[in-house]
């Protein structure tokens, strides 16, 4: 299930870029909880893939996930250091950048898009 193709997405890379497929998501998760953390080539997560593609739902999702394995509120720099990997790909680009740059900014509330802090992506 870890398998990655040639641009190196996964099966919750590809699963990323829907919101009618959390549930499928949910257990993927569960059967390789690997699968969260993997890089494609861009080194895009599949939560900065649900992010790029606007899908608001798996994002809310896949960000759980994120917090649940390194706590949501009053965590250590240290933590903060190691989620930071999931909103951000290897240029630098932050979940915020993009979701300027593909237009999927104006769907979410004011300040917080996709529901993140802008401390976590700038």
């Amino acid at each position: 299930m870890t398998l990655q193709n040639d641009i190196g997405n996964t099966v919750l890379h590809e699963a990323a870029t829907s919101n009618r497929i959390v549930l499928a998501a949910r257990e993927m998760l569960q059967k390789a909880p690997k699968l969260l953390s993997m890089r494609n080539r861009r080194g895009e997560t599949a939560l900065f893939r649900a992010a790029r593609y606007g899908k608001l739902e798996m994002f809310k999702f896949l960000d759980g996930e994120v917090k649940r394995i390194f706590g949501s509120e009053g965590e250590e720099e240290i933590e903060e250091e190691g989620r930071k990997v999931f909103y951000e790909r290897d240029d630098k680009t932050t979940i915020l950048h993009i979701s300027i740059l593909t237009e999927h900014f104006g769907k979410y509330s004011s300040g917080n898009c996709f529901g993140i802090r802008n401390s976590l992506v700038v």
